[in-house]
């Protein structure tokens, strides 16, 4: 019963998030990266990457010597991990300006993730640090 209501909660935050608008504040656009990468939807995370992150991960697809490989399924989580991310969440925007933003998405003490959008387009893109 614990993991229907999980799933239903996790789909429930990707139906009211799916339809991205350039209105969308830096905490919805976390909110639903992060349920997207959560419920391995990642063509859909993928088109919340800025482009600089996307250009990235297609540098490193470009090294990779496994054919096929789409660039949006190297945004995956193990099961594991989302196990953990289970429960009620707590989004807090840490800082935001003109064309930049910090959300925290945490769920109680031991799980917490900060994540950095940047403004692209007069749409609020998450910027992941990938060397």
């Amino acid at each position: 019963m614990k993991v229907i209501i999980s799933y239903f909660l996790f789909f429930s935050t990707i139906l009211l998030f799916s339809c991205q608008t350039p209105s969308q504040g830096p905490k919805e656009t976390a909110v639903a990266f992060a349920s997207y990468i959560l419920s391995d939807l990642t063509q859909e995370a993928w088109k919340l990457l800025d482009s600089e992150t996307q250009n990235k991960i297609l540098l490193k697809l470009n090294k990779s010597t496994v054919p096929g490989l789409k660039p949006h399924r190297l945004l995956v989580t193990v099961p594991q991990s989302r196990d953990k991310w289970s429960g009620e969440k707590k989004i807090e925007l840490i800082e935001e300006n003109d064309n930049t933003a910090r959300v925290r998405i945490s769920v109680g003490k031991k799980m917490s993730v900060i994540l950095n959008l940047l403004k692209e387009k007069g749409e609020w893109k998450v910027s992941l640090n990938i060397g």
